[in-house]
C-alpha cells in the first residue's frame, strides 16, 4: 500500500497506523528526501520522494492537500490500481479522465452512519446526502470522547467511531450536473449519479 501525501501530519499518522496492518507501506511526498527508511519496530515503512518506489503497488491512499497533487505520480501508477481519495478539493475532471484512460480506479473515501443515518443539507459536494468526509467523522469522535485517547490511539478511534454507528465507505465520484440556478435566490439545483458504493 502507498500513501500519496505521506509527509503531512495526517498522512504520516496514517502511514504509522497502516504499518501495523500491512507488510510494506510506502509514503511518497515531494517534501521528503530521496529515500528515508523510517525507523519503526517493523522497519516496513519507506518514505521517499522517488515515484519509482510505487512500482508493483496496486492500492493507494491520496492524502495530499489537493486532489490534483496526484498528477505527478500518475505516470508511475499501474493500470488496474485503486486510489482512495480523501482530498478536498477532490481530483479534478481532467485528471479523472487521465486515470480512467489508464484504467486506474478512483474511489472517494467517506463514512456513513448505519445506526442513525446522518443527512447533510445541503448535501456536501461530491458526497451522497448520507455520507460525510473523514475530517467530519474525526471531529464527531473527538468531541464525543472529550479528546481522550482517541487522538493518540488509532484502534480506540476506530472503536469509538464504530460505537457511534459509523463505517468506512468507498464510492465512485459523483457525476454532478448543474441543472438550474435561480438568479433571485442564488439557489443551485444539481443532479447527480453514483455508480457504486462499497462499505469497507
Amino acid at each position: 500500500i502507498a500513501v500519496i501525501g505521506g509527509a503531512g501530519y495526517v498522512g504520516s499518522q496514517v502511514v504509522k497506523d497502516l504499518a501495523l496492518e500491512f507488510e510494506k507501506v510506502v509514503a511518497v511526498d515531494p517534501r521528503l528526501d530521496d529515500i528515508e527508511a523510517t525507523n519503526n519496530t517493523n522497519s516496513n515503512i519507506l518514505s521517499t520522494n522517488d515515484p519509482c518506489a510505487l512500482q508493483g503497488i496496486k492500492l493507494f491512499l491520496l492524502l495530499a492537500p489537493c486532489g490534483d497533487d496526484l498528477a505527478p505520480w500518475v505516470p508511475y501508477i499501474e493500470p488496474g490500481s485503486y486510489i482512495a481519495d480523501d482530498t478536498h478539493p477532490c481530483v479534478g475532471s481532467t485528471l479523472q479522465a487521465v486515470l480512467k484512460s489508464k484504467k486506474i480506479h478512483l474511489l472517494k473515501a467517506a463514512t456513513q452512519n448505519i445506526k442513525e443515518p446522518l443527512t447533510t443539507s445541503p448535501r456536501l459536494p461530491n458526497f451522497q446526502s448520507n455520507s460525510v468526509p473523514g475530517c467530519l467523522l474525526e471531529a464527531l469522535v473527538v468531541a464525543r470522547s472529550n479528546g481522550g485517547n482517541v487522538t493518540k490511539n488509532f484502534k480506540e478511534f476506530c472503536e469509538s467511531a464504530k460505537s457511534l454507528g459509523f463505517e468506512s465507505q468507498l464510492m465512485e465520484d459523483l457525476e454532478e450536473v448543474l441543472v438550474g440556478f435561480d438568479d433571485d435566490t442564488g439557489a443551485v439545483s444539481l443532479e447527480y449519479s453514483q455508480k457504486a458504493i462499497s462499505p469497507i
